[in-house]
């Protein structure tokens, strides 16, 4: 797993953003408290419209990123 100050990082960043959602995690057989984070389906046209603008801006960084994630 990698290390709680990068799982920490990633949740802070995803919850700022209103394209993402906290689900519980009902698939958990374990006794312990656990979410999941989704797209919200009333955000997915935003999701897009940003995407298209990052790849606009700068195709290879996405590229290079995506190569080695």
């Amino acid at each position: 797993t990698a290390p709680d100050g990068w799982k920490n990082s990633v949740r802070h960043n995803l919850s700022l953003n209103k394209c993402f959602e906290k689900v519980e995690n009902k698939l958990s057989g374990s006794s312990r408290k656990g979410c999941l984070w989704a797209l919200n389906p009333a955000k997915i046209e935003k999701m897009e419209e940003e995407m298209q603008k990052w790849k606009r801006k700068d195709l290879g960084a996405i590229r290079r990123s995506m190569a080695n994630p």
